[in-house]
């Protein structure tokens, strides 16, 4: 009898690697878990596309070099690369625990509305692409421009205010959702195009730098929707010209020379095309 209990108890001794989950054949080492990212470039990129997603929370297994990686950087890379990856975010809490790194988005609103947002959103961005593809980079650019001021009212804590979807879809929002849905439809046109954060009158602001011809250019579409006599004030203007209203941290955004394009110009090329 002592002797059955023994070999049952060495063959559940035998068999508990396996009830434990463990890969590994009798007598070798455990393999080791590869990681989801090998590279700050391979992060940043798997952050950008959960965010993207709208997924709520994000594991990840890192190198043993990731310890040295700035990691704060690559996930603002990540969720401000992108209007959809920025799309509805709040914040993003992040931490590392040896070789596991956890992300846990906050969002604006439940995951599965946000989702059906993007949607509407990706949708509005290719036909606006598809309905501007033949006219050129600094006519999509104003296209892009008068759409939204057509769209959109400027109006101060409206829901989801801040968002491409506000401007787009609900037809009200703040500077930054006018930003946002700017955004949004350059990079459906493949224009570059960054979000400014900075401030204008005094309170905090934002706008868009785009990229025509080798040079970036300012265009804020808020303040056009605010400006009755000159809704195109403020379009493709260059820093010197948008620093006698408008502060921002220069060093952290292109410089814009600007000077080659002007609305006037532009309309007018458009007036003669018919």
């Amino acid at each position: 009898m002592h002797g059955t209990r023994r070999i049952v108890l060495s063959l559940i001794l035998a068999v508990l690697p396996c009830l434990c989950g463990c890969r590994c054949a009798e007598g070798t080492a455990p393999e080791p878990v590869l990681p989801d990212a090998a590279s700050p470039h391979e992060l940043t990129a798997a952050v950008a596309e959960a965010l993207s997603r709208t997924e709520p929370r994000l594991t990840l297994h890192l190198p043993e070099t990731a310890s040295q990686w700035d990691i704060a950087a690559c996930i603002t890379q990540a969720r401000t690369g992108s209007t959809a990856s920025a799309e509805g975010l709040r914040a993003v809490r992040w931490q590392l625990c040896g070789d596991v790194l956890t992300v846990q988005p906050e969002y604006r609103a439940p995951a599965d509305m946000l989702r059906r947002e993007k949607a509407e959103l990706a949708l509005c961005a290719v036909q606006f692409a598809v309905s501007s593809a033949g006219f050129s980079p600094q006519e999509r650019v104003l296209l892009m421009h008068d759409r939204i001021l057509r769209e959109c009212r400027y109006l101060r804590d409206v829901p989801a205010g801040d968002s491409a979807a506000g401007a787009l879809l609900l037809h009200k929002a703040e500077c930054g959702g006018y930003a946002a849905a700017f955004a949004l439809l350059a990079e459906a046109s493949g224009l570059p195009c960054r979000i400014v954060t900075g401030a204008a009158g005094g309170v905090p602001h934002a706008w868009n730098l785009v990229f025509l011809g080798g040079a970036w250019y300012h265009v804020d579409c808020a303040w056009d929707d605010t400006e009755p006599s000159d809704s195109h004030r403020y379009f493709l203007r260059s820093d010197a010209e948008m620093r006698r209203t408008h502060t921002w941290d220069a060093g952290a955004y292109p410089a814009a020379s600007g000077g080659a394009y002007s609305y006037a110009a532009i309309a007018a090329g458009m007036q003669l095309r018919g």
